[in-house]
Formats: C-alpha cells, structure tokens, sequence
C-alpha cells in the first residue's frame, strides 16, 4: 500500500510544470531559511545582531566601505586604526565582493541580517546542486543539504557574527558541483567557472575558508581521477593524473585572476605583517582538545554559553563555540548506512576529508599538524585549526546524503530485516549515555562570558535536546521496519531538520545607530577640541574602554583597533613602548593589560594627545600637554639599521624625536645643524588617503611625518616625485631641501592596480566565455528538428 501510494504522488509530481518539478527543493530549504531566521527577518531596521565580532568589527567596516562607495571612491587607507593601516587589503573589509555591495543600498544593520539569510540559503542550496551532480535523487540532496546549511557550524558562527566565514563557506559547494561537471563532460570551460567560483569565495573575505575549499578541491579532483581510473582498469592512470594536474593549475589561475584584486594587497599587507612571522604556538592557538567533539552531538545551545568545562581536565573535555558542529542526531545513522555503498567517488572522497578534517581541527594535540604545518605552504598563517570543521561538515552531509539514498533504494531490504536496525539503535544508545553519564557524574559547569555559573543538570536546555533528538532517532530506526518508503522519505528529512532548527543558538539582538554610538559620540567629542588649536587629536585607548573601530564613524585617528592583522613593526612598536613582549598567540590589538602601564603616553612618535590611565579600578583619559604635531622638521639624523638598537633608542628618555630623526640608511641631504631651527611645516589639507604639507626651511633637513611607512604611499615635491623613507622604526620621512615648497603625501598603491587589471582579465573572459556559449544555444535551438 506504501509503494502505490508513493507511485501516485509520482504520477502528480509529474503533472506539474517542469521548473515546479525541478526546482521544489530548492523551495524548501528557502523555507527552512526563513524559519531558522525569523526572528531576524522580523526584528526592527534599527535592531543591529548584537555580537561581539559585529558591534566591535563588522559594523563600522562595513559603514565605512558604505561611506566611500556611495562617494564614488575606493577605501584603499584606513587612517583611523593603528595610527594608520591598510583597509580593503583586509580581506574581511569585503569591499571587492559584489554581495556585500547591499550595504551601499539598504542601511548596514539591514544588509547584514539580509547577507546571513541570503548566504545560509546559497549554502543549502549549493549543496544540494553538488549532491544532484553526483547522481542522488531529490530526496537524498536535500536531507545532505541540511546539516551544512542548519547545523551548528553555520548557525554557531551566524549567532557570533563571524560573517565572512558564512559568506565565503556558502561557496565551497558551488565550486566541487561545477568541478564535478568537468569531470562528467570534460568540457575545459566549466574549469574556468570552477575558478571563477573560487575567485568569488575569495573575495568574500576570508582566507582560511578559502584555504581549506582550496585543499579539498585539489584532494577531491585526486580522489575523483583515482577512483575513475581504477573504474577503468587503471590504463590511463598518468593520462588521468595529467589531467588532474592541469585541472587544477587552470582553476588556481583562474582563481587567483579573478580575485586578484583582493589578493595582490591582502599579500603585500600579509608580508609586513606579525602573521607573517607566525609560530608553532599562533598557528595551533585554540585547537580542539578530544573531548570537544562532543560538540557533534551536543548542541552550542546559546550565544551567552562560551563552553563546557570540566574543573579537573578542561583541556580535554569542552565546548566552544569555535569548536560547534553539531549535525543532527539522526545523521549518524544515516552516516552509517553510507558505509553500505560502494564505489562512489564523492562519498570515497568524503570519508578521506573526514579523517583529515579530524587531523586539523585537533591541532596541537596530535603531532600530525606539526607535520602539516611544515608541508602546506601558507597553512601557518592562519590560527584556531578546528575551523576546518567546514571541510568535516561537508563530509558529513555528503554522507548523510548517500545514507539516506540507500535506505530509499529498493537494496535496502537488508535493513529491513532487523540486524542493521538493532545495530543503529545499540549505537544511539551508545551515544546517549555518552551525553547523559559525564553529565550526571562529572561536575560540568556552564561558564558564561562573564564568568562560571551554575552546575550542567540533565534538564538544562542543550542536555535536555540531545536527549530528546537521540530518543527520536531511536524511535524513527525502529519504526522504519513498518513505515511505507514514501513516509521514510518524508520523515528522515522531517526529523533532521526539525532537530537542527530546534537546537539552533540564538542570534542577539539590540537597538544601535552607528552616529550615537557611545564611543562615536565620545570620539566626536573629542574630535571638535581640535577646533580650538592646531595640535593634532590621536586617541589610544584599550578595547574595553570604547570600541577603537568606532574611530571610522566618528573620523578620528586611533592608536589601536580590532582587526585580524596588524603591520608587524607597529605591532611590536606598541608593546616594546610599553615594556612588553608580543603575544606568541595574538598577531593584532593591543590589548587592555598593556594599558595599564603608569605612562599614558608611551608613544611618542606617534602624536597621541588623548591616552587612558589605570586607576586601579578603571580607566581615566588623560591630555597631553607635549603631543607632538602631524609632521615636523628636523636637521638631525642619526643612522641604526638594526630594529631592536632602534627600539631600544627610542625607549632612551634622552632621544627627542622632535629634533632628532632615526634613519635605516644614510641621510640623503647634507644636514647642517645650526642654533635656531631649521624651519617649520603646516597641514595644509588632509583626507583618508592624502596629505598636503607647506613647509619653509632654512637649510636642508628631513619632513618627518607621523604616518606609518607602508608601500603604496608615494610623495612629490612641488610636483617632483621623491623617495619616502622609513624613520623612527615606524613612520615617514623623505628629504627635503632648502626653501618654500609643497609637499603631497598619497596613498596609490601598485599592488591595487595589478590585482584590478588581474580581476578586469579574469572577467572579461568570462565575458567571453559566456557569449560563445549563448551563441552556440541560438544555434541549436535554430536547427530545425531531426
């Protein structure tokens, strides 16, 4: 009676319009979208995602790119963090990535909650193309598609606002689908939009997703060219090999083309940066200790809950949100069931980025990743390894897909028959006494973020609903012995999808306009004492006194920020100043302790007129009195190539930067040191990206400005171009000689240019591409039939 009536929904399935047909799963995991944020879709305009990564990051980059976009130009300089840094360079800026244009057409807090639906859905959705790729039916892609477009990972970094990580994983499918149709049809162009595909992933603004969607198309395009070879007797396997390789050196190019324009300035600022230097200790920070898969079953219940602690072993047993990855309960059975099917290249491929996605997500706590650090160029500059959770979480909806689509097989019957049956329900309970015992015998605490709290109890909500989830999935094995196939069919997704949405975190929520922002206001503040001197305003402050990137909004210049990367030599110079040693964990802000110093001021060089002061219980600003100006002249150098002689100078009491300049090279004037002063300069016109100085001198001397050297930056005098050098271990000088003249200082870096001309090749190829392929449709479509 089951298999009749699931024949006649058929026989109605049929009768509907082809795209209806096609296109329904689509539909429904559009719905899904919708139920898992509806509180976010439904919230106020004005009611921002209140984590901690958007109010502090996310929300003043992007109200930043908004601002210059709308003006008609590109934020290449941001002035106002680290006393000066690059911005688009930064990746997670998104400025190049066409999504994240919405900002520029609804206000920032809207577009942001609009960018986490949009890229939840495109993830489900991809991978539900990549599965159809692969032969499964509509079914069993979408029942995959689920535990990588709901499960914990995606969830867990919507409800902490990492939302770089959402918009470049949602493409990682998208490009193994258009892959796998290479490998089907051997057509060259779908490489090219393999490459495009990644190109656009790269752009979306962060590295290390890309990085991992990188090593799992080259692993699986191998895996794929393997498994196919041996299909074949193994004939042509260095034929096959061939092709692999260049499949992949094609994608690579096309890839890095495409994205050229982000990647030329990421790498340029990546190389004067402290990530460059990264070490063992950088690399693994926050590994996943063993114990922290229990987040596969145990749900990252709410954003106020950083972690499960065990008082006695806390680096063994734990959750962390960078850790969550929970899948659903009955995917595991489903995942068993995979191991039923056989000679499926996705599904090998699968199961060998499962056991590597394990190696990478333990990071220091196997010696392995030792060994990978060593042989994967690149891998060392990114930190927190069990973020290659992404790569486990796609294994297992492959999985979880070719699971489901043998229990639908008419194969199957095996199952039916009892001992596959008991074993899923024996391994269910399994797992449930694993969530239930640690609890009840082990004393776990939930440690919110501000602080231990209460013991863990078995009625507490993420107990509670993986006790639930389990004695479903118990009860669905059970009961699939007596359910018609077109009620299996409908239950398996039903239920996964009901535990996924149930146990989902909770995504914070509060009202926030960027222009009353209390550290805008306090920053404008501060900004209009300038209207009553000339003295420059720079503010250094720690990131538990006012969101330092608020500096943005407000235009005022910032000694600090909260970024993922910093120039290495400011990085130092800010911890060196105040007597400390750079974090071996930490490559970017500097943070509250190292203000806690009794010198509000320790940065001389760099004109901070507002510092804080610990008073022991808090933090008081402070004014001072001796703020050196934006730029200054000097007939005095004094030559040291070697950085920590410079550090150490610079730290000396008796070295005055205000007449003295430090120089790496020998000066390039004949400087004639007189009684009276060589001269002076005045600011003459100042914004994001250039400078405009008058200065009058007497003799030859230097113009020192309190700008970071960095590439890009160029100088002219009275129109002449002159070479910037390094001064004082981190800012700016250049030669000037006697007289009146007009110096102008901009940002115009070569790195921008390349990578733009890179990106414009890569799309008029597209271009191309494309409309050689719709000539080809008109052809044939012109053809008369037969």
């Amino acid at each position: 009676m089951g298999w009749t009536r699931l024949d006649k929904a058929a026989i109605r399935l049929r009768r509907l319009p082809p795209i209806l047909r096609r296109s329904w799963p689509i539909g429904v995991l559009g719905g899904l979208t919708l139920v898992l944020f509806v509180d976010l879709l439904v919230s106020s305009p004005s009611r921002i995602m209140a984590t901690q990564d958007i109010l502090r990051y996310f929300v003043w980059l992007h109200e930043y790119t908004r601002e210059h976009l709308l003006s008609g130009s590109i934020p290449l300089w941001n002035p106002y963090n680290y006393c000066g840094m690059p911005f688009a360079a930064n990746p997670q800026a998104s400025v190049f990535y066409p999504p994240a244009w919405l900002h520029c057409l609804l206000p920032v807090v809207v577009a942001q909650k609009l960018l986490v639906v949009i890229h939840t859905f495109l993830a489900g959705s991809f991978l539900y193309l990549f599965l159809r790729s692969v032969g499964l039916s509509r079914i069993a892609s979408t029942t995959g598609a689920l535990p990588y477009m709901c499960g914990g990972y995606v969830m867990t970094n919507a409800a902490v606002g990492h939302l770089t990580t959402l918009f470049a994983m949602a493409w990682l499918p998208l490009a193994l689908a258009v892959y796998e149709r290479f490998v089907r049809t051997g057509r060259p162009h779908w490489l090219f939009w393999t490459g495009l595909t990644l190109g656009v992933q790269l752009l979306a603004g962060e590295p290390q997703i890309s990085y991992y969607t990188g090593l799992l198309l080259v692993g699986y395009g191998l895996i794929r060219a393997t498994v196919h070879t041996r299909a074949n007797g193994g004939e042509k396997f260095l034929r096959t090999l061939w092709r692999w390789t260049y499949a992949m050196a094609l994608v690579a190019l096309v890839a890095a083309l495409t994205a050229a324009i982000q990647i030329v300035p990421t790498a340029e600022f990546a190389l004067e940066s402290d990530r460059h230097a990264a070490t063992f200790e950088f690399a693994t920070t926050n590994s996943m200790p063993p114990g922290g898969f229990i987040g596969m079953v145990l749900p990252w219940f709410d954003i106020d809950v950083s972690g499960f602690n065990l008082a006695a072993a806390d680096q063994f047993f734990g959750q962390h949100w960078e850790w969550a990855c929970y899948v659903g309960i009955i995917t595991f059975v489903l995942i068993a069931f995979s191991f039923a099917v056989r000679k499926a290249p996705a599904l090998v491929a699968a199961r060998v980025v499962a056991l590597i996605a394990l190696i990478f997500m333990l990071g220091r706590f196997t010696p392995v990743y030792g060994v990978l650090l060593k042989a994967l160029p690149g891998l060392s500059l990114f930190r927190i390894p069990p973020r290659a959770s992404l790569l486990l979480v796609w294994a297992i909806a492959v999985m979880t897909a070719f699971g489901t689509a043998w229990i639908l097989d008419g194969s199957a019957q095996r199952w039916r028959s009892g001992r596959w049956r008991w074993v899923a329900v024996t391994a269910l309970a399994a797992l449930m006494a694993i969530v239930v015992i640690p609890v009840h015998m082990l004393e776990i605490r939930w440690e919110l973020m501000a602080g231990p709290g209460d013991l863990l109890k078995l009625t507490d909500p993420p107990i509670l609903g993986a006790i639930a989830a389990i004695s479903a999935a118990i009860m669905l094995t059970v009961a699939m012995k007596w359910m018609p196939r077109w009620l299996v069919s409908a239950a398996i997704p039903a239920v996964l999808a009901l535990d996924l949405v149930i146990s989902r975190p909770s995504i914070p929520s509060k009202e926030f306009s960027a222009s009353t922002e209390a550290s805008v206001a306090a920053m404008k503040w501060l900004g209009n004492q300038a209207q009553h001197d000339a003295r420059p305003v720079r503010m250094d402050s720690p990131p538990g006194y006012m969101y330092s990137n608020a500096a943005m909004v407000a235009k005022l210049d910032h000694a600090n920020g909260y970024m993922p990367m910093a120039l290495r030599r400011y990085y130092r110079f800010a911890h060196r100043m105040r007597g400390y040693e750079p974090s071996e964990h930490f490559r970017s802000y500097i943070p509250d302790t190292l203000h806690r110093a009794s010198d509000p001021f320790p940065l001389r060089i760099m004109n901070v007129r507002f510092g804080t002061q610990w008073d022991g219980t808090s933090y008081q600003l402070a004014e001072n009195p001796d703020v050196l100006p934006r730029a200054w002249v000097v007939d005095r150098a004094q030559v040291l190539s070697d950085e920590e002689a410079i550090l150490e100078r610079l730290q000396d009491p008796s070295f005055d930067p205000a007449t003295t300049v430090i120089l790496e090279q020998p000066p390039r004037v004949d400087l004639i040191q007189g009684e009276d002063p060589p001269g002076g300069c005045s600011v003459r016109r100042i914004s994001d990206q250039e400078l405009e100085i008058r200065t009058q001198t007497r003799r030859p001397a230097y113009l020192v400005l309190s700008e970071v050297f960095y590439p890009g930056w160029k100088a002219t005098i009275d129109g002449t171009r002159v070479e910037l050098e390094r001064a004082d271990y981190l800012i700016t000088a250049l030669p000037l000689p006697a007289g009146s003249h007009t110096v102008t200082y901009r940002y115009d870096p070569v790195s921008f240019r390349i990578g733009a001309t890179g990106t414009l090749v890569s799309c008029l190829c597209a271009l191309v591409i494309l409309s050689g392929r719709l000539r080809r449709l008109r052809r044939v479509e012109r053809q008369p039939a037969g």
